[in-house]
């Protein structure tokens, strides 16, 4: 018994001071402090930098080269050193055609850009999951540790009045046993759940990098997305669904990547198209010399180019066909997403509907054990109840306690979920959507 206590203790106060170094944070701040610390949102950031300057290097690519070169002999004559004269050149050359291949390898740059900045999104949206789910975590696990303090507390008047009855006869041992047991096994689950809250806010603070608190949801705000959502979802499920996958098409990063790929796939084809076409250049030149002392200038030059492969062809035709499979399948992987998504649209909007019917149920089911378990105790005090009664009607009691629990952290992330879906970062954001 004193170990237990003193475990129980130590528990406490570690609980305690946990929440006494670790400041407030909302979920909102929560966000943007992982965000600000992501290593996978920092590196998606310098690849988009990356991509850009990429993207700027091919746009060079299609003005044309310009170089310059200068010569400066020498020789030995009559045994001695002898310079020769200096010459110049200046030439410049731009291609005017290569089957596309030029073009194609800018565009095939902008798709990557722009599916770096997918890549982004994508990296925040994965941060703002992970953090909503701890931050989340901690709250229930919160809820769940004020629930089994209640339950203890009541266990311990429970006890009270079943020691009265007993020194005063009225109550035999087997129930004043029973009524022990209950209070010992609520004190159990007390510490559990306590220990439960240090484990998550642990869990919290390693991801942010710092201790928080964190503060309370604002449940109206839920409960008017709820609402929203079950007043449109209500009329007619497919068509809400139908609507959020369109938004989601638009927004989601993990298909507009898979958009660019299937695009970059396409501009690949065509690249490996173009080494069956010839290539056309023309190039000009300009070359100078010094003698004696004086500069003299040749005649310039102007020359137009074309070349074409003729053998062998066996390799750029299996790199055509290789290009075509590659964006075959690029375009299967993408039907496959959009297939997952519209699913996703449909299971999470239900699973809102779902958590909104439950809340309801959950909150009339609380109000029914609370009342039934206050009856229990008070025919137990006056003696017209049994102590397997009060036991009865506590166990219903702890189980609509962790329904109406369950059922409103189910709805909080539903709703995270929805938001995700539609490439949203916060509740404003759906909000706006529902709008």
């Amino acid at each position: 018994m004193r170990i237990f206590e003193r475990f129980a203790a130590a528990a406490a106060a570690t609980l305690i001071a946990a929440g006494a170094s670790a400041a407030t944070m909302t979920l909102e701040e929560a966000r943007k402090a992982a965000l600000e610390r992501s290593r996978a949102v920092a590196r998606a950031e310098i690849a988009v930098r990356q991509a850009q300057l990429d993207e700027q290097a091919a746009a060079w690519n299609l003005g044309p080269s310009l170089s310059a070169s200068a010569s400066w002999s020498a020789s030995v004559k009559d045994g001695a050193p002898a310079l020769g004269d200096p010459s110049l050149g200046l030439s410049a050359s731009q291609t005017l055609f290569s089957g596309g291949s030029v073009t194609a390898a800018l565009k095939i740059a902008r798709l990557q850009t722009a599916e770096a900045e997918d890549s982004l999104r994508a990296a925040r949206i994965a941060v703002l999951k992970e953090i909503d789910a701890r931050f989340l975590d901690v709250l229930e696990k919160k809820r769940t540790y004020g629930a089994a303090a209640v339950a203890r507390e009541a266990a311990e008047k429970q006890l009270d009045i079943a020691r009265a009855k007993k020194e005063a006869g009225k109550l035999a041992e087997a129930d004043y046993l029973q009524s022990q047991s209950t209070w010992a096994t609520k004190r159990t689950s007390e510490t559990q759940a306590r220990w439960a809250v240090e484990t998550s806010m642990k869990s919290l603070a390693s991801y942010l990098g710092r201790a928080a608190e964190p503060a309370e949801l604002d449940e109206a705000v839920y409960s008017s997305l709820a609402s929203s959502v079950v007043a449109a979802a209500g009329k007619d499920l497919d068509s809400f669904a139908a609507a959020l996958y369109a938004k989601g098409r638009r927004a989601d990063p993990d298909l507009a990547k898979l958009d660019a790929a299937e695009a970059s796939a396409a501009l690949s084809t065509k690249t490996k198209a173009a080494a069956f076409f010839p290539t056309v250049s023309v190039s000009a030149s300009l070359a100078a010399a010094a003698d004696d002392g004086s500069v003299s200038s040749g005649t310039p030059s102007l020359k137009l180019s074309a070349s074409i492969p003729i053998f062998p062809i066996g390799g750029r035709t299996a790199a055509y066909d290789s290009a075509k499979l590659a964006e075959r399948s690029a375009r299967s992987e993408t039907e496959d997403a959009e297939e997952a998504l519209k699913l996703s649209c449909y299971s999470t909007t239900l699973e809102v509907l779902s958590a909104s019917d439950q809340i309801q149920a959950a909150a009339a089911a609380l109000a029914y054990a609370q009342a039934n378990y206050d009856l229990a105790v008070e025919k137990f005090r006056l003696g017209t109840g049994t102590s397997s009664a009060v036991v009865d009607a506590e166990a219903t009691l702890a189980t609509a306690r962790s329904g109406d629990i369950s059922a409103r952290f189910d709805l909080y992330a539903a709703i995270a979920s929805l938001a995700r879906l539609i490439g949203a970062e916060d509740e404003r954001g759906l909000a706006d959507a529902l709008d």
